[in-house]
């Protein structure tokens, strides 16, 4: 059963949010746009390895169009239920917009996020980079699919590089990998 689910997810996307799942420590993990749960899914596995953080991912299932122009939508949403439940991982939806969620939880944030993964298109990195990395914990994880916006076309993540408090890691396959530095080492 798990195999027709993932016939399409690629190792080339997968293995790296394996990897950074399970090595994922001291906050929890969000995934950023959900689509059918298929990414979700893979984090849920791979923290399962490790430090069994908890999983929430959020999107608002409104209709709309990504950007190749696909359709996504409300009936995403059935088969992303479907997907998780045959799964058997513990993955919360945060079904609302991902500013709205920013801002209704953002006391919820401040426990610290051990791992972002952005996975939307369009050109909204920078911004959701800016909400969202404040609370990731030092050591912790921010990720891209690298076919969406390549880190090195983002101002605000050059400016985080550039003043130290995140680093790149080397891309592994289709994912493009930034830690967060502790903030005593990036000061002196």
């Amino acid at each position: 059963m798990l195999h027709r689910l993932f016939s399409n997810l690629t190792p080339w996307h997968a293995t790296p949010l394996y990897h950074y799942a399970k090595e994922a420590r001291g906050g929890m993990i969000v995934e950023l746009g959900a689509y059918v749960g298929k990414c979700a899914i893979i984090l849920a596995f791979g923290t399962r390895a490790g430090a069994e953080l908890k999983v929430y991912t959020i999107d608002a299932y409104k209709k709309r169009r990504g950007p190749h122009g696909e359709s996504y939508g409300p009936r995403d949403k059935k088969v992303f239920l479907k997907n998780i439940a045959t799964a058997g991982v513990d993955v919360e939806l945060i079904q609302m917009d991902i500013d709205e969620a920013f801002a209704l939880h953002e006391y919820f944030w401040k426990q610290g996020l051990a791992l972002v993964y952005w996975d939307i298109g369009g050109d909204r990195i920078g911004h959701d980079f800016s909400n969202w990395s404040r609370f990731v914990v030092p050591g912790g994880f921010f990720l891209s699919k690298n076919t969406y916006n390549p880190f090195d076309s983002v101002p605000v993540i050059l400016e985080a590089l550039e003043e130290g408090s995140w680093s790149r890691l080397p891309d592994i396959m289709a994912v493009s990998i930034l830690v967060k530095r502790d903030s005593e080492k990036t000061s002196s």
